[in-house]
């Protein structure tokens, strides 16, 4: 584990995410991605540790945002652990039941990595309306069908 305060900056380059890097000293063993639970001003996030030139950094993700209240320019206190348990993202039942219904589907689904089924589920679940998440349940079947 390793506690540090950390300087919200923008990602380099097209991407230009809100970003925060990671001392070296922790992730001197790797090359790779790297999951972590990371503590951010006090609130737990699941999340990954990306390498780039500059070394290895966590997104400032929109949760943490929202939680912290702050942007880019400012500083957060972090506690950072290695999580080594396996990722897994819960279907909701009319998810499940779509997935269900298309072998091909529920395959190149489960062979997604954890980050991308993640996004699906964000995507869905963020629906306001009924008709809304229909849509895209069924746009999430499409897609994993090409």
């Amino acid at each position: 584990m390793i506690e540090f305060e950390a300087a919200i900056v923008r990602l380099p380059g097209k991407m230009a995410w809100p970003v925060f890097y990671i001392p070296a000293s922790f992730t001197s063993d790797t090359k790779g991605r790297i999951n972590v639970l990371a503590t951010v001003d006090g609130a737990e996030f699941h999340g990954t540790l990306l390498p780039s030139s500059n070394g290895h950094y966590l997104v400032y993700s929109q949760a943490m945002r929202k939680h912290c209240g702050k942007e880019v320019g400012g500083t957060v206190h972090v506690l950072l652990e290695v999580d080594d348990q396996p990722r897994e993202v819960e279907l909701p039942h009319d998810v499940a039941a779509a997935l269900a219904g298309s072998q091909a589907a529920m395959a190149k689904f489960t062979s997604l990595p954890y980050y991308l089924r993640r996004e699906e589920m964000n995507k869905i679940n963020g629906a306001k309306t009924l008709p809304t998440r229909e849509k895209r349940i069924n746009a999430l079947i499409e897609k994993l069908l090409k």
